[in-house]
């Protein structure tokens, strides 16, 4: 005795058909065949099947046959174009899809109608769900995978990564997440793996592919803005007006850990110097904003000399680099003072993933004055200038004078010569003998006697950067850059 749906495919009316719509992983190549197979009631194949080809290379296609049944399967195997590679792939991938034809005749193929599939069957025979019940759970246990929630793609055969709105917008990400980086053969294995993973409870519960998954949402973090300019170029190659989905919303939030500040430079710096932080991963640039017209510290990116009461404006906003990881800003004017200033990073920076910085990054930064005032110092005793194999007796540059530098000889008067050049003149000049400001000039001439004595010498630009002559090591307090015996 055959069962209710048996008999009913048998005494059921054939009716003509012409099944239209695309096949997408990214949009597949003219060509490609397609195959409507009819299933009855039970999803059972009937026996009656049409085929038929992509139009062109947008994917579109448009099949005739006939149907007794309204539940049909669409299968695909063919080139396509790969969205991450910005190329047409260099084998085929079959994708499928289940629809019921009942009150449409439009059906596009993808990987949601993929993955959703064996799935389908599943709750369908063993769950007794009607076949629309079936794909909305099917759908919503897919996109849980991927950590996507609160989105209503309805039916997955309408979804289009060519066009705006949500659902697109998913479909899209979940089919450059599983595309990464991986040939055709690992794709289709990939599908596979997760397709036979959820069959029965809906849920990933390798932790293999979750950790494949992960990996491949990783390799698009820096890829996203090539993505988009693919698919973006491949439509208006094809004389396609495409607007193509937010994808960037749903691709990354399988990454649930906070970035980091890696990296920030310099820690001292001359008054031109830009300044940049890098980030331990790809950070959304629209969370990153500097002050460019307002002293306020109301940006994600502050620089500061009186502890944040007020921040420098500067030149334009952040220049992102290093695939959106570093991110660079300059002063709009000159840093005009030998004094600490003070870099903050708000938490609210975020990465493309939508997770922040746990807390605020702060780093003091300091104006190196010896980028800023630059020059050299002659010595000359009894006329004779000091240089050459008695190279120490010239004190080039500013920082490099020794600490401490002796000799003999039978004069008693010594000239000390200041070369300066710098990036605000004119120089003002402090010289110091023995403890006493002895010049004010470019030069100090000077009687001695048999001993130890000190010189020392301070340069002022116009701006207040002040330096004194000596090497790192030596604190200025101690200075004593040449001494007599």
């Amino acid at each position: 005795e055959e069962d209710s749906s048996s008999s009913e495919t048998d005494t059921s009316t054939s009716s003509a058909v012409t099944v239209s719509g695309k096949v997408q992983k990214g949009p597949y190549v003219q060509g490609t065949e397609i195959t409507v197979r009819e299933l009855d009631s039970s999803m059972t194949p009937t026996g009656n099947t049409f085929t038929g080809t992509i139009d062109d290379n947008t994917g579109s296609f448009s099949i005739k046959g006939t149907l007794t049944n309204k539940i049909a399967e669409l299968a695909a195997d063919g080139y396509y174009f790969n969205e991450v590679s910005g190329s047409l792939s260099t084998a085929k991938l079959a994708l499928q899809a289940f629809s019921d034809l009942t009150d449409r005749s439009s059906v596009n193929v993808n990987l949601m109608t993929h993955l959703e599939k064996k799935r389908v069957e599943y709750l369908i025979d063993n769950s007794k769900m009607t076949f629309a019940a079936a794909k909305t759970q099917a759908q919503t246990e897919i996109m849980k995978i991927f950590n996507i929630d609160n989105v209503t793609l309805g039916n997955s055969e309408t979804l289009d990564i060519s066009q705006s709105g949500d659902g697109n917008a998913v479909l899209l990400a979940i089919s450059a997440i599983l595309q990464s980086d991986k040939t055709e053969a690992e794709l289709t294995e990939l599908l596979s793996t997760i397709n036979t993973d959820i069959r029965t409870d809906g849920s990933l519960d390798s932790t293999t592919t979750k950790a494949t998954l992960v990996t491949a949402m990783e390799y698009l973090q820096s890829r996203h803005a090539n993505i988009r300019s693919n698919i973006e170029s491949r439509y208006s190659s094809l004389g396609i007006s495409a607007t193509i989905p937010s994808f960037e919303s749903y691709a990354f939030k399988l990454d649930n850990t906070s970035p980091t500040v890696v990296s920030y430079t310099p820690t001292i710096i001359d008054n031109t110097s830009s300044i940049s932080v890098t980030f331990s991963e790809p950070m959304d640039v629209t969370s990153l904003s500097t002050n460019t017209t307002s002293s306020t510290c109301s940006s994600s990116f502050q620089f500061s000399s009186d502890n944040f009461s007020s921040c420098l404006v500067m030149s334009a906003s952040p220049s992102a680099s290093n695939s959106d990881k570093t991110f660079t800003v300059t002063p709009s004017n000159n840093l005009s003072n030998v004094t600490s200033y003070q870099t903050r990073i708000k938490s609210s920076v975020k990465d493309v993933a939508g997770n922040s910085l746990a807390d605020d990054y702060s780093v003091s930064i300091g104006v190196d004055s010896y980028n800023l005032i630059t020059g050299s110092i002659t010595v000359k005793i009894g006329g004779t200038t000091q240089a050459g194999a008695t190279s120490d007796y010239w004190c080039s540059p500013l920082n490099d004078c020794s600490c401490g530098i002796g000799f003999s000889g039978n004069t008693s008067s010594a000239q000390f010569i200041a070369s300066i050049s710098g990036t605000y003149p004119p120089f003002s000049y402090e010289w110091y003998f023995d403890g006493t400001k002895e010049s004010t000039s470019d030069n100090l001439s000077i009687s001695y006697s048999a001993g130890n004595h000190k010189v020392k010498l301070y340069v002022t630009d116009n701006q207040s950067n002040r330096i004194f002559a000596g090497k790192t090591s030596c604190s200025e307090l101690d200075e004593e850059f040449i001494f007599f015996n």
